[in-house]
C-alpha cells in the first residue's frame, strides 16, 4: 500500500495514500519532473502516522456452541505487538486450541513475530476448545483478548444444555401393610426435586 498519482491536464495531480492500519509512520514521495528535462524535478514528501494500537472483535461478540464436544474459532483484527487470550467464567472447562497470526501458530502472549502490526493490521484466529456438555443447563466462557497497549474485546460463548435425564434405583417398590421407609438413589445432570404425587 503506497501513494498513487494521477496527472489531471496541465496544472495538478492528484494524489491518494491507502488508510495506514500499522503502528509505525509511512513516509512517501511524490515527484514531479519535466519531460524534456528529468533531471529537473520537485518533490512532495507526503508524511502518514500510524494508527493507534488496538484489537477488534472480526466474530460476533455472542456465540452459541453445540452441547456435543466442539471447537469454534474467534478471529480479532489487531496491530498490536502482543496478544493474551485469557478464558473468563470458565463454567465449560474450554481450553484455547491455538492462536494463528499470518498463518503462523502464535504463543499466547508472547511477542509477535516479524511484529507485522507495525506495518499493518492483521487477523488473529484463536480456537476454542469445548468438551460435551453433560449437564442440563447451558455453560458459559467469555474470551477475552488484550493487546499490548491494555486494550480488551470480550466474545461470550454459550455452550447449549444437554437434554435432562433421571434415573432412579428402584421403579418399583413393595412397602409391607405395616408401613416402611427406605431410600432410592438418584442419578440426573440436572437439579431436582421429589414430590408425592
Amino acid at each position: 500500500m503506497s501513494l498513487t498519482v494521477t496527472k489531471n491536464g496541465t496544472t495538478n495531480y492528484a494524489w491518494s495514500v491507502p488508510a495506514n492500519t500499522g503502528r509505525n509512520q509511512k513516509t512517501f514521495t511524490g515527484r514531479t519532473k519535466s519531460v524534456n528535462s528529468p533531471s529537473t524535478y520537485v518533490d512532495t514528501t507526503f508524511r502518514q502516522p500510524g494508527k493507534a494500537e488496538f484489537v477488534q472483535l472480526v466474530s460476533s461478540s455472542a456465540i452459541s456452541v453445540s452441547k456435543n464436544g466442539t471447537t469454534k474459532t474467534i478471529t480479532v483484527l489487531s496491530n498490536s505487538s502482543r496478544l493474551n487470550v485469557e478464558l473468563l467464567r470458565n463454567s465449560v472447562n474450554a481450553s484455547v486450541g491455538g492462536i494463528i497470526i499470518n498463518n503462523v501458530s502464535y504463543v499466547n502472549n508472547s511477542q509477535i513475530t516479524g511484529d507485522p502490526g507495525a506495518d499493518e493490521e492483521y487477523e488473529a484466529v484463536i480456537t476454542v476448545n469445548f468438551n460435551a456438555n453433560t449437564i442440563a443447563s447451558a455453560k458459559g466462557v467469555d474470551v477475552k483478548i488484550t493487546d499490548n497497549a491494555g486494550h480488551s474485546v470480550i466474545c461470550s460463548l454459550t455452550q447449549e444444555a444437554q437434554t435432562a435425564s433421571i434415573t432412579v434405583s428402584q421403579q418399583t417398590v413393595s412397602v409391607p401393610a405395616s408401613g416402611g421407609s427406605g431410600s432410592i438413589n438418584v442419578t440426573a445432570n440436572d437439579t431436582w426435586t421429589v414430590e408425592a404425587v
